[in-house]
C-alpha cells in the first residue's frame, strides 16, 4: 500500500501539465507530412524529366533539391511547433500551391507537367478548404507561375 505522506505523480509526464498549456497539433499536419514528401518526390521526378530535356543551371537543380529534401521536413516542424497548426498548414499548403506553379514556369509552362502539378495540388486546396481553397489555390499557382516567367521569360512548351 502506498505511503500516503508521499506525493503521487502522473504516471505519463503530459498528464502534470494543465490542458490549457498543453499544444495539440491539429490532424491535419500529421496528415500532410507523409503526404507531402512522397508527393514531392514524385513531382521532383517529373520536374527533373522536363529539365532532363531542356536542362536548367546548377542553381536550379540545387534548389529542387532543397524543395524536395528538405521543405517536406521543414514545414511539418514548423506547423507542428506552433500554437496554431492548423493555419500554419494552410500557409503551408498555400506555400506548396505557389511553388508548384512556380516550377511550372520554371519547366517551360510544359502542358503536361501543369495540368499534373496543378490538378494535384489543387486537390490538397479542395480537399482542405473546399471551393474557397481551390480559388485560393489558384491565386497562388499563378502567382508562382508569374513569379517564374519574371525570372526565366514567358515559354511554352507542349509535352
Amino acid at each position: 500500500m502506498p505511503d500516503a505522506s508521499l506525493p503521487t505523480r502522473p504516471a505519463i509526464a503530459s498528464e502534470a501539465e494543465p490542458a490549457a498549456n498543453r499544444r495539440t497539433v491539429h490532424p491535419l499536419v500529421r496528415l500532410d507530412y507523409p503526404v507531402r514528401v512522397i508527393a514531392y518526390l514524385f513531382a521532383s521526378l517529373a520536374i527533373a524529366s522536363i529539365f532532363e530535356a531542356r536542362p536548367p543551371g546548377t542553381t536550379t537543380w540545387v534548389a529542387l533539391a532543397i524543395w524536395t529534401f528538405v521543405w517536406p521536413h521543414a514545414a511539418y516542424l514548423i506547423a507542428r511547433r506552433s500554437a496554431r497548426s492548423k493555419q500554419v498548414e494552410m500557409a503551408n499548403l498555400a506555400f506548396d500551391t505557389g511553388m508548384m506553379g512556380l516550377w511550372s514556369a520554371l519547366c517551360g509552362l510544359d502542358l503536361l507537367l501543369t495540368i499534373v502539378l496543378f490538378t494535384a495540388i489543387n486537390t490538397a486546396n479542395l480537399s482542405t478548404g473546399g471551393m474557397p481553397g481551390s480559388l485560393r489555390g489558384l491565386a497562388a499557382y499563378l502567382v508562382g507561375a508569374l513569379l517564374g516567367v519574371a525570372i526565366v521569360g514567358f515559354e511554352f512548351h507542349q509535352s
